[in-house]
């Protein structure tokens, strides 16, 4: 059996009266694919919320690889591999796709310099990497709501996640 890349022990969480989620336990296992399915309030976003460490559990422990947090943080989540891509995605619409993949990825380098065509060769590399056929130059208001949730994936890719949630953004993406 294979070490879980994740793994949810009895994770609870309430908003004032309301139990959003009670005793949740998960294990995800490398190459495994999950989806959550239920009706609206039943916890999905929440347990979404509580891996991205945007939410703090009341009680339980999250285990990444065998190290166990009480809770994360969204910047110990995505240094741990966690990645999660919304049903809003989260671009700069005036901005290309090439210019939004860079400023998620590329580290700050001296005097704000830019290597744009490093830059372009990057966001060409993730998008053919999960088989989007998107121009790096294209401005995102000019892509539909499936690319640019495409854009988010290759982003979600160049970080090098471990782990990619998908809160509600798979119901416009095709096959």
């Amino acid at each position: 059996m294979p070490t879980p890349l994740l793994r949810l022990n009895s994770l609870s969480k309430s908003f004032g009266a309301v139990r959003a989620l009670k005793g949740v336990s998960f294990d995800l296992n490398p190459g495994e694919v999950h989806a959550l399915v239920g009706e609206n309030g039943a916890g999905k976003s929440t347990l979404v919320k509580l891996i991205t460490g945007a939410e703090r559990p009341e009680e339980g422990s999250i285990e990444i690889r065998e190290q166990r947090f009480d809770h994360l943080s969204p910047a110990l989540a995505r240094s741990l591999g966690i990645a999660c891509i919304y049903q809003q995605p989260a671009l700069f619409s005036e901005l290309t796709v090439a210019e939004n993949i860079g400023l998620r990825l590329e580290p700050a380098s001296p005097f704000g310099r830019v290597d744009w065509d490093a830059r372009k060769a990057l966001a060409s590399r993730l998008l053919n990497k999960i088989g989007a056929h998107i121009s790096p130059q294209s401005e995102i208001h000019q892509l539909s709501m499936p690319e640019q949730q495409l854009v988010e994936i290759a982003c979600a890719v160049g970080s090098g996640a471990r782990i990619v949630l998908m809160d509600e953004s798979a119901a416009s993406l095709s096959q």
